[in-house]
C-alpha cells in the first residue's frame, strides 16, 4: 500500500509527539533547585581551573589532572554568560544533560520506539539526573560518545558528510574531555567486530556500507570533505591542548596522560571498589539499566539483522560494564558510560504477546527510577549511606556560608574581612573565598612564628583537631559552628567574630574564647 502524504506527516506527529513532554520532564529533574545541594569536591576544584582562565586567558593542560581542557572553557562560559558560581556551571551542565536526552531520542531514526524508550530512561535516570546536575566532566564525556555513536550508525546506513561530522565531533568531544576515551571507543571497535564475526556465522547479513558503495563523483566529494573535517578537528584538539598556542607542552602532555593514568587508575587511587560493584549499584538505583545489562548478553545473541545497531548498542554496554567492573577505580558518575544499556526493548516484544508484559516492566522501573530521582535530587542530595553521595559535601558546609552570605547582604564591605583557613583539605573552599582579599591559608604552628595571623581574624575555618591548641591564642570572642567538609573527613568548626557576626549568628551558638591562664 502507497503511503500517502497525509499518513506520512501523522506518522512524522506520532514519532516526535513524546519529545515535548520527555524534555519538560527532563529539564525539571536538571534545573530545578540547582542550589539546594553544597558544592561538591570536584566542583570547587573545577572552579579553581576556571579562575586560572580568568587569570592567565588560557587553560594551562596538566597531565595529572586526567581531564582535558574542553570542559573549563565551557564553565568559564558559563560565567561569562551567568556570572560567577557554582550553580552558573550546573546549568550550563544542565544544558548538557538535556542535549543528551534529545540527542538519545533522535536515535529512533535507526531504532525506532527503542530509541524514544531509551530517551526516557535517560531523562529520569537517578544517575543521569543526579549527576547531571553536578559540574562535572561526565555528561560533556557522555554526549561526546553519543556523536560519535550517532555518526557511526549514520555511516552503517550510507557512507554521508553528516556522519564523517558527527563522528568528528564525537571523537573531538571525547579526546578533549577525559582521557578514558580510549575505553570506550575501543570497546566500540570490538562490538563491531564481534557482530561482523556473529553476522557471518548466523549468514544474515548483507555487506557492511563502504565508501566504494559510493559513485565516483560522491566518494571525491566525500574524501574531500573527510580531509577538511578531520584537518580542523585536529586543528581544534591542538588548539585546545595547547592553552591556543599559549602553552605548546599541552600537546606532548596529551600523551603523557596516559601514562599517569595507567598508574593512577588501574590502581585505584583511593576509589578501590569490588568487581560486583556497580551491580550493586543499580540494583538499588538503575533497575532498567540492569534490565538492559541482561539482554545486551541474551538480545545481542537474538537479535535478527535487521537490529544491528541495537545489537551495537547493547554489546557495547556490556562491554563498557565489564571494562569498568575490572578496573579497580570506580567512582559512582562512571555508570553513566553505561547509557547503551537504556536501547533495551528488543523488537520482538514490541507485538504479540509480550507487548504487554514489556509495557508492564518497563513502566513499574520507569516509576522507580522517577521516585528515587525525585528523593535523590531535592531531600537525599547530601545524606551519607546514598552511593551517588560520594566525596560530597555536607550541609554543615551551606549553613556556615549562609551565615557569611547574610553578612554580606547587610554590609557588602564585609567582603574585606580577614578570613583565615586552617584545614588540611579545604575543597571546595578555595574556589568559594578566593576573591576575598584578606584570605589566608595558615596551620598552627604558623601561630607561633607569626601571631597576628589571627590577631585581626573575622573568621576561622579550622580543623576540629586544632582546636584546643587554639584556644590558648585566640584573641576575641567568636561563635563557633560545626563546619564538617565531608563525611569522609574529620570533624571542623567556623569561628565567627561574634560582635560582628552576632545579628546573623543562631541565638544558641556556643562562644568559643581565650583559656584563662591561672
Amino acid at each position: 500500500m502507497v503511503r500517502t502524504n497525509e499518513n506520512r506527516d501523522s506518522q512524522s506527529y506520532r514519532s516526535t509527539f513524546w519529545l515535548w513532554p520527555l524534555l519538560a520532564v527532563a529539564a525539571y529533574f536538571r534545573f530545578r533547585d540547582l542550589g539546594i545541594k553544597p558544592p561538591h569536591f570536584d566542583e570547587g576544584i573545577n572552579g579553581h581551573f576556571v579562575m586560572t582562565i580568568w587569570r592567565d586567558g588560557f587553560y594551562t593542560y596538566d597531565p595529572t589532572n586526567f581531564h582535558g581542557p574542553l570542559y573549563f572553557y565551557l564553565l568559564h562560559g558559563a560565567e561569562v554568560l551567568f556570572g560567577r558560581g557554582i550553580e552558573s556551571f550546573r546549568i550550563m551542565n544542565a544544558f548538557l544533560s538535556m542535549g543528551l536526552v534529545y540527542f538519545i531520542f533522535q536515535f529512533r531514526r535507526f531504532l525506532g520506539p527503542a530509541a524514544v524508550v531509551a530517551a526516557w530512561i535517560i531523562a529520569v535516570s537517578p544517575a543521569f539526573t543526579f549527576y547531571g546536575r553536578y559540574a562535572i566532566h561526565e555528561t560533556l564525556f557522555i554526549l561526546g560518545q553519543v556523536a560519535f555513536v550517532y555518526g557511526r550508525l549514520v555511516w552503517l546506513a550510507k557512507p554521508s558528510r553528516e556522519a564523517v561530522a558527527m563522528i568528528a565531533a564525537g571523537l573531538l568531544i571525547m579526546l578533549s574531555t577525559k582521557e578514558t576515551f580510549f575505553i570506550f571507543v575501543g570497546t566500540w571497535l570490538i562490538a563491531e567486530v564481534m557482530i561482523w564475526f556473529m553476522e557471518r556465522w548466523e549468514k544474515t547479513g548483507q555487506p557492511w556500507s563502504r565508501l566504494s558503495d559510493l559513485t565516483t563523483a560522491e566518494s571525491r566529494r566525500l574524501i574531500r570533505d573527510t580531509a577538511v573535517i578531520s584537518s580542523i578537528s585536529l586543528f581544534l584538539l591542538f588548539a585546545l591542548y595547547t592553552g591556543f598556542f599559549e602553552h605548546a607542552r599541552g600537546a606532548g602532555d596529551f600523551f603523557r596522560a596516559f601514562d599517569f593514568w595507567t598508574k593512577t587508575g588501574t590502581k585505584g587511587n583511593g576509589h578501590e571498589k569490588p568487581f560486583l560493584y556497580w551491580l550493586e549499584t543499580m540494583a538499588r538505583y538503575e533497575w532498567v539499566l540492569l534490565i538492559g545489562l541482561a539482554a545486551a548478553v541474551v538480545g545481542t545473541l537474538l537479535l535478527r539483522y535487521e537490529q544491528r545497531a541495537q545489537r551495537l548498542l547493547l554489546l557495547t554496554g556490556f562491554g563498557t560494564w565489564l571494562a569498568y567492573s575490572l578496573i579497580p577505580y570506580k567512582t559512582p558518575w562512571l555508570l553513566l558510560g553505561f547509557w547503551p544499556l537504556s536501547f533495551l526493548l528488543l523488537p520482538q516484544m514490541e507485538r504479540g504477546k509480550w507487548r504487554l508484559l514489556t509495557a508492564v516492566v518497563l513502566g513499574l522501573t520507569l516509576v522507580h527510577s522517577t521516585v528515587r530521582s525525585y528523593r535523590l535530587n531535592f531531600f537525599d542530595f547530601a545524606k551519607a549511606g546514598e552511593p551517588y553521595v560520594y566525596v560530597q559535601t555536607t550541609t554543615d558546609y551551606s549553613n556556615v556560608m549562609d551565615v557569611l552570605k547574610r553578612k554580606i547582604r547587610q554590609s557588602p564591605d564585609v567582603k574585606n574581612l580577614s578570613i583565615v583557613i586552617m584545614i588540611q583539605d579545604p575543597w571546595p573552599l578555595p574556589y568559594e573565598v578566593a576573591l576575598f582579599p584578606n584570605l589566608k591559608y595558615a596551620k598552627l604552628e604558623d601561630l607561633d612564628r607569626d601571631p597576628k595571623i589571627i590577631a585581626n581574624a573575622d573568621l576561622m575555618l579550622i580543623d576540629g583537631s586544632i582546636l584546643d591548641g587554639l584556644r590558648n591564642v585566640l584573641p576575641k570572642k567568636f561563635g563557633r559552628m560545626d563546619f564538617r567538609l565531608r563525611d569522609s573527613y574529620d570533624h571542623g568548626w567556623a569561628l565567627f567574630d561574634f560582635e560582628k557576626f552576632r545579628n546573623v549568628l543562631g541565638a544558641d551558638v556556643p562562644i568559643e574564647s581565650a583559656v584563662v591562664k591561672k
